[in-house]
């Protein structure tokens, strides 16, 4: 339903008694292309009617290892869930690390909050650790089961740990939004305040994932679908097109990684392929703006709309042809990296757009501050979102950076995805060498505004964000060309920076200025460009990998000559005989029949690398 009263003004700046929290994160939703215009409850709830955050930024541009960001407060490195299935990501990672000790769930119970979850924890949760089968900190927990997280129409759920239950027939979100509705019905029943997270998987591709999973580093065999609308939605706005912007397809992209550059240009059965997918993406919301509007009439009838904080907010962004890719998340692009934030609800200004730097770290702190937490636990990398206006200034506060991280292979979602639209679709491109650390810095005023980034194989880019917001203009020269000694001063600066965020834990992930310069706690990031700073950070050895790795080795990772401190337990016997094939992977070209002929000789060890091959070129029509 239509919301259909506005939400009562707010009572004070800061709520009296502790305040009921209902998170939504939903599923690949970018921030650029403005698909919440279509969810008129999100509007009126959200839009309307509370704070848009417009610079909210993730740490790691995939799904599973932002959801653990957003869990426990911590940047990627500091909690190595790295990926979305096994060995590095998933529950599997979860439950080896043990990463469900201190994190949201935990820490609102401890404030007297009862918690519960529905919908898509991580990709693979699956029900193979008997009492760790849930974990630790839900009141009620009811997760979407692998292999099935993404059948849109065949869901299946455990609820609390207990046999998988089917729903066939039934549509996802759907599911979702009738069991957070008996949850937060429940939790309105007993006298206590209470955190209920709700996470569908709109509006993420549907997804077929080859089962059991081979043995690493082969990858799993992949299909994507394009999400599917509720029925009572698929036949909306039938002429809807994907926005086109400025770095749409791409066409000079010389300045770019290799991978980037040896990708076709897309061609016009690409673009229509690319409309329907975005009108597939916006289709697929629509179920869960009912789903909004549902959630706050449960609210408001029950007379809880004083007490109770809404907020909104995606894993992570998501690219539609921009640079020439096709579609899919990974890389360190804005369409990435940049999801949209909102919150509303008592206390929190109406119609109003935040210009503060926030992101996924930020969640956790945020939450478990107005659950009345205090200290704040030490291992958190994140600060407190100033949702009611200004940071408080006894609370940690965020600067203008936001470190991006990285690790393993970029692949194109469009894979597979034929005859959709009459035509056949590009195949699946594949890197498998795209690990990379990144740093965005921008002041308000944009007078310094860049973005910095390093790839594993020692490829560098770099973004004047102010004058090139779409990032089409690499002003770090490639091949091997020479440095200007202006772009040295800024390089040396921009090194550092990353070489802190990179490596950072606790309150030095907030500004690595104040870790470069402890005894001027004042110093600007303007400051910092004067030429009196110069020898010092020149003197810095720059951030590199030693080798590519498809999870966070610190050993590998030098920050300022020094290996990281945290390093992962588990293997890579991938990265052993990279070198050996990097020539192959990179230099080949032909049909891929005879690519396919080619690799045969390199062994089952070789599964990416033989996938990799099998997989870089797109069909073009």
């Amino acid at each position: 339903m239509l919301l259909q009263l506005l939400i009562p003004l707010a009572i004070s700046a800061t709520i009296e008694k502790k305040p009921n929290i209902i998170f939504f994160l939903v599923d690949d939703q970018d921030d650029w292309t403005g698909m919440e215009k279509y969810m008129p409850n999100f509007q009126k709830l959200f839009a309307q009617n509370g704070t848009r955050f417009e610079n909210h930024f993730i740490n790691t541009p995939l799904c599973c290892p932002s959801r653990m960001s957003i869990l426990s407060g911590k940047t990627t490195h500091n909690h190595n869930l790295t990926d979305t299935l096994p060995p590095y990501g998933g529950y599997t990672q979860m439950r080896a690390l043990n990463l469900d000790g201190e994190y949201i769930p935990t820490w609102m119970q401890q404030q007297g909050y009862n918690t519960y979850f529905t919908g898509k924890l991580f990709v693979e949760y699956t029900l193979n650790y008997g009492d760790k089968n849930v974990p630790v900190g839900w009141n009620d927990f009811d997760g979407a089961v692998y292999p099935f997280t993404f059948d849109y129409s065949n869901p299946v759920f455990s609820k609390n740990g207990a046999k998988p239950q089917f729903y066939p027939n039934s549509y996802h979100t759907d599911v979702v939004a009738n069991k957070s509705l008996a949850q937060i019905k429940d939790a309105l029943s007993r006298n206590q305040p209470f955190f209920s997270y709700i996470a569908p998987i709109g509006c993420h591709t549907g997804v077929n994932i080859q089962v059991p999973l081979p043995a690493p580093p082969a990858i799993p065999k992949v299909q994507f679908t394009p999400p599917i609308p509720a029925p009572r939605h698929e036949n909306l706005y039938p002429d809807l097109k994907l926005p086109i912007s400025p770095n749409f397809n791409e066409t000079d992209r010389s300045d770019k990684p290799v991978w980037l550059q040896r990708l076709p240009p897309l061609t016009a059965a690409n673009k229509t392929f690319l409309d329907h997918m975005y009108r597939s993406r916006v289709l697929s919301l629509l179920a869960i703006d009912d789903m909004i509007g549902d959630v706050y009439e449960t609210i408001r009838d029950a007379g809880q709309l004083d007490n109770t904080i809404f907020v909104y907010t995606a894993d992570n962004g998501y690219h539609l042809g921009n640079h020439g890719m096709l579609q899919g998340k990974e890389s360190c692009y804005e369409e990435d990296i940049k999801v949209p934030f909102y919150a509303s609800g008592p206390g929190i200004k109406k119609g109003h757009v935040s210009k503060l730097k926030t992101s996924h770290t930020d969640i956790a702190p945020t939450f478990a501050h107005l659950a009345g937490m205090s200290p704040l636990p030490p291992s958190i990398d994140g600060a407190v979102i100033p949702l009611f206006g200004e940071p408080a200034p006894d609370l940690p506060q965020r600067g203008d950076f936001v470190g991006i991280e990285f690790w393993g292979i970029k692949l194109d979602e469009g894979a597979e995805i034929e005859n959709l639209t009459g035509v056949d679709t590009p195949t699946i491109y594949f890197d498998p060498h795209f690990t990379y650390k990144g740093v965005r810095i921008c002041t308000e005023s944009k007078e310094f505004c860049f973005k910095y980034n390093k790839l594993c194989n020692g490829t560098i880019e770099l973004y004047n964000l102010a004058k090139d917001p779409y990032e089409m203009n690499n002003l770090y020269p490639l091949n091997g060309q020479s440095v200007s000694a202006k772009l040295t001063r800024l390089q040396n600066r921009l090194d550092a920076y990353l070489s802190v965020m990179a490596t950072c834990k606790g309150s030095t992930c907030l500004n690595p200025i104040q870790v470069l310069h402890p005894s001027e706690p004042k110093i600007s990031i303007g400051d910092v460009m004067s030429p009196k700073y110069d020898e010092q950070y020149a003197s810095y050895e720059k951030f590199q990998f030693l080798s590519c790795s498809r999870y966070f080795d610190a050993s590998i990772e030098l920050a300022f000559g020094k290996p990281a401190q945290f390093v992962s337990p588990l293997p890579d016997p991938f990265t052993n005989k990279r070198d050996e094939v990097k020539g192959k992977i990179f230099d080949v070209k032909g049909p891929v029949e005879a690519i396919a002929q080619d690799v045969d000789t390199l062994g089952d060890w070789e599964g990416m690398d033989k996938m990799a091959l099998l997989l870089v070129t797109r069909n073009q029509h």
